[in-house]
């Protein structure tokens, strides 16, 4: 019985057609890629456990590719690497040891502005719509170069991509509002990460949390996207069987370490091989997990056994194919057509400048304002309070006579403690948006200083509106005015 190992090298044959973009999709604006290899050799990643005062290793010699045009799931139960491997792929996360390479070229930070990742959990505005939130991400990821005119289309294509025209116009929402269903919202956070026509998407669990039939939709636009020409790359934990067939390749890991990798087709009969036969009508995603967790039972020893890696799969021999198909990707790519594509730029730089950042980021930020009155309410009502409290306290005090000296320092304390606590409200808003931040800034988008700066502006006119209302009430009440 050939091994998947051997498949798999075999598979990958001299000709180049199959590596490039389909010719039917070259004029398309969305299928207009670079076609990347990714290469992982030898990854492994440790870290500190501060309970056990000792370093804790997550993964360990695992080695795998992803090549143009097929989608690489990695596979296996809860706490055995896989998002700690997708971290590592799309560069956000540094191992502890190995290589990363992209068409035989290490992989560097720099490198994800040529990347896409979409996490598991979907952060977005709930207070934009589809087409806005995907507008704001072409702005910040788009060249200032390209015209407003064809962002906009850009913008259009990728909804009619993903199936979102009947949704561009509705918002986004959240837990409080309702807004779209989760389907919905994660082909939204695809969308954002298609703006830039990235060579590589990575997804971390896309049909976690989802229905079959919306899981089946969001795994059949992945595999569009990689007949487009894109390297997919996911982490997925038990999909049905449907969905488990509609992947190109497979890496199974358990406790860090690698069971399989090889292509899907071959996975029944390399299981088979080692003394473990799926029933008929089983899952084979859930049948593997069986197995590699130790619940399912051996044919040749009819127990249940906790298995070892080194007892399934050959590192060192993966790491020769790998190498293999590393070397025979970059000498087809150089002699092929896209070799007369400009080489990958990985130096540090955003796609557009600070004061582009900062108008798109205010105009986002105005617009959040303006669409959750709830909070600005909330700011109002309690700005009345307090004037209204100080007034009364203070009320047509004698504030020019001598012995009013005090009333006059405790009436400046409560006004000054008023204004810090109206300032320190805004750090709220860097809270709720700490992880939208975060995601944004992983991937490069702009600057820290134009997201402060943004926010800062955003925030000025109700500050200052509040800041008028209480003197206003304070100052007459009080009777400030009154110099006689």
């Amino acid at each position: 019985m050939p091994s998947p190992q051997a498949s798999s090298q075999q598979e990958f044959p001299a000709p180049v057609s199959g590596l490039l973009i389909p010719k039917q999709n070259q004029d398309s604006r969305i299928s207009k890629v670079k076609p990347v290899c990714l290469t992982f050799q030898e990854i492994c990643y440790q870290v500190y456990d501060k309970s056990r005062k000792e370093d804790k290793l997550i993964l360990k010699d695992v080695s795998g590719y992803a090549k143009p045009g097929e989608i690489l799931a990695i596979m296996g139960p809860s706490g055995s690497g896989k998002t700690s491997l997708l971290n590592i792929i799309g560069a956000r996360t540094v191992s502890t040891s190995g290589y990363l390479m992209k068409n035989g070229r290490p992989v560097t930070v720099q490198t994800k502005k040529d990347m896409g990742f979409v996490s598991q959990k979907d952060y977005l505005f709930p207070t934009l719509t589809v087409r806005e939130t995907i507008r704001c991400y072409a702005d910040l990821r788009l060249e200032e170069s390209i015209s407003a005119s064809q962002k906009a289309q850009r913008v259009e294509d990728l909804l009619k991509l993903l199936q979102l025209e009947k949704v561009a116009d509705s918002y986004i929402g959240d837990e409080i509002s309702k807004g779209l269903s989760g389907g919905e919202r994660k082909r939204v956070s695809i969308a954002c990460q298609l703006v830039h026509s990235p060579n590589i998407l990575l997804l971390d669990e896309p049909t976690s949390g989802l229905d079959a039939s919306t899981a089946y939709q969001v795994v059949k636009i992945l595999r569009d996207l990689a007949s487009l020409g894109h390297t997919v790359i996911c982490t997925i934990h038990q999909p049905r069987e449907s969905l488990f067939n509609m992947f190109d390749r497979l890496i199974m890991l358990s406790q860090g370490e690698t069971f399989y990798f090889g292509s899907i087709k071959d996975t029944l009969e390399f299981f088979a091989a080692k003394g473990y036969h799926c029933p008929q009508y089983a899952n084979p995603a859930d049948f593997f997990i069986d197995v590699l967790t130790g619940t399912s039972v051996s044919e040749e020893s009819n127990v249940r056994k906790s298995i070892r890696a080194s007892e399934f799969y050959d590192n060192q021999q993966g790491l020769q194919i790998v190498r293999s198909v590393e070397k025979g990707f970059t000498e087809a790519l150089l002699e092929s057509k896209a070799a007369e594509m400009q080489p990958l730029d990985d130096n540090v730089k955003f796609a557009t400048g600070f004061w582009h950042q900062l108008v798109v980021l205010t105009s986002r930020s105005f617009k959040n304002e303006l669409r959750n009155p709830l909070s600005s309410f909330v700011a109002l009502s309690r700005t009345v309070f307090m004037s209204l409290l100080v007034g009364a306290l203070y009320y047509r005090s004698k504030l020019q006579e001598p012995s009013a000296v005090f009333d006059r320092q405790g009436c400046i304390f409560f006004v000054l403690i008023n204004v810090a606590f109206s300032t320190l409200a805004s750090i709220r808003l860097f809270i709720e948006e700490r992880d939208i931040f975060a995601q944004e800034k992983n991937s490069n988008m702009y600057r820290t200083s134009a997201y402060f700066l943004s926010k800062c502006v955003a925030e000025f006119p109700l500050l200052t509106v509040l800041q008028v209302i209480f003197a206003a009430i304070t100052f007459w009440m009080v009777g400030l005015h009154d110099n006689g």
